[in-house]
């Protein structure tokens, strides 16, 4: 259960709950319908529909809902520590009122926090926000299907999740996010790795979950075939999430396959490296990884038993932008002085972080790059903020710079995930964990 919630967290606040000072995320779904590669959940328009829905906003003031991983509500579960998110977001959004608000209007924040296990928490959320505070919008920390209480439920804007075409297609507020998805990420690393020469002279074949197995099949392998790679071999690891020991005896059999295949590099895709990286761990095959999904073989890698080197040597991965690459992004620094100069706590770099040690960056992190992207679209919707104005700003974005994006930014109907930079992240075995590439790709 731990690596599990491990995953949630971390991806789904684009900073890794770890030592190694990486993150990645996932966000977009497949929209294409033309037989091209589908990459990214696509809005059904370039122009959001008018929507006069402005609940929270009056001639003063917008008040804005935000959600975050309750911690301290998981008890012995985990034992990661992200830093008060309460203060953090406080801090930002004070400073963005001390600067003249929002189109004059200020902000004002309604707190929920939320545990990453099943549904009940974050339902409660989204009602007490929605219809109990009546906010305009939320940000923060939604897991899985949780952005649709929002967005369809209740026509409330959301910042933040894991959009996907299905997702998408059911709401009726705008919904955009800082995090990159299984789809987009899987074609974008994989191109990556192309750039790299991970495929030149190479085997290759793919594994997936499956959950993942229309990823796998839609987006992956068709991207893998326009790099000119010819997959040798695919499979799929069925059995039930629960039971882990008929997936690493799923995987030996599917290493048995693959080997055959003479396979010598296998693309792991979305949250698939972890249960094969441990399958691989009771076999003689060792072929390199090509991880699609980050958190899932970082998880791996930063195990509490620690992890078999041989697995993952020379292993690759990628995703948005790291948390030290985060770190030292000019605009997180300006916004992380903000929060130490409310807070009085010094924000530590990720690169000094060991293993237990607090990462109050994460809390950080979020506030800024989240609370500024809801401030760049409500600034943009001018002074008549509705649902519609701010979906249509939000889709007339275009490039931006966004605190710890790492590079430019890109919304749109087409791009609501921001389409951020990658970063390759590469096996450091001597420091035993999974170290960014100083610069993105591409």
């Amino acid at each position: 259960m731990r690596r599990h919630l491990t995953i949630a967290v971390a991806g789904l606040l684009l900073v890794a709950a770890c030592t190694s000072g990486d993150d990645g995320g996932s966000s977009a779904d497949a929209g294409a319908t033309d037989g091209s590669v589908a990459t990214e959940a696509t809005a059904p328009s370039a122009t959001f529909p008018p929507n006069p829905r402005a609940d929270g906003v009056t001639d003063d003031t917008i008040t804005l809902g935000v959600t975050y991983v309750d911690l301290e509500a998981l008890g012995d579960i985990v034992d990661i520590d992200h830093g008060d998110y309460e203060a953090a977001y406080q801090a930002v959004a004070d400073d963005i009122n001390a600067s003249g608000g929002i189109n004059g209007r200020q902000l004002a924040l309604e707190f929920a926090p939320v545990t990453p296990i099943g549904t009940d928490s974050s339902d409660a959320a989204c009602v007490e926000l929605t219809e109990d505070l009546g906010v305009f919008a939320v940000v923060g920390f939604m897991i899985d299907d949780a952005p649709l209480c929002y967005v369809d439920l209740h026509d409330t804007p959301a910042i933040g999740g894991l959009i996907t075409q299905e997702r998408l297609d059911r709401a009726t507020a705008p919904w955009f996010s800082n995090v990159a998805g299984a789809e987009s990420v899987a074609s974008r690393l994989v191109e990556a790795f192309a750039e790299d020469g991970a495929f030149e002279g190479a085997t290759v074949g793919v594994i997936s979950l499956a959950a993942d197995q229309a990823v796998m099949e839609d987006v992956t392998i068709p991207t893998l075939e326009e790099q000119g790679v010819e997959v040798a071999d695919q499979a799929v690891i069925d059995v039930p999430d629960n039971d882990q020991t008929a997936a690493l005896a799923q995987v030996g059999v599917i290493a048995e396959r693959f080997q055959a295949s003479g396979v010598d590099t296998v693309v792991t895709v979305a949250n698939a490296a972890l249960t094969t990286a441990q399958g691989l761990e009771n076999t003689g095959f060792r072929p390199r990884l090509l991880a699609t999904g980050f958190e899932s073989l970082a998880t791996y890698v930063n195990a509490e038993g620690g992890f078999d080197e041989t697995v993952v040597e020379d292993a690759l991965t990628g995703g948005y932008a790291t948390s030290q690459a985060q770190y030292e992004d000019p605009l997180m620094q300006d916004c992380a002085a903000v929060v130490e100069a409310a807070t009085g706590e010094t924000l530590p770099d990720p690169a000094d972080a060991q293993s237990g040690d607090p990462e109050p960056y994460v809390s950080v992190f979020a506030a800024c790059m989240q609370l500024d992207l809801f401030r760049q679209i409500a600034a943009a919707a001018g002074d008549d903020l509705n649902n519609g104005t701010f979906g249509q700003a939000g889709y007339a974005l275009g490039e931006i710079e966004l605190p710890g994006a790492g590079g430019s930014a890109t919304y749109g109907p087409d791009s609501l995930d921001g389409n951020m930079p990658i970063y390759l992240l590469r096996l450091d075995a001597a420091e035993g964990r999974l170290v960014s590439d100083a610069e993105p790709t591409g």
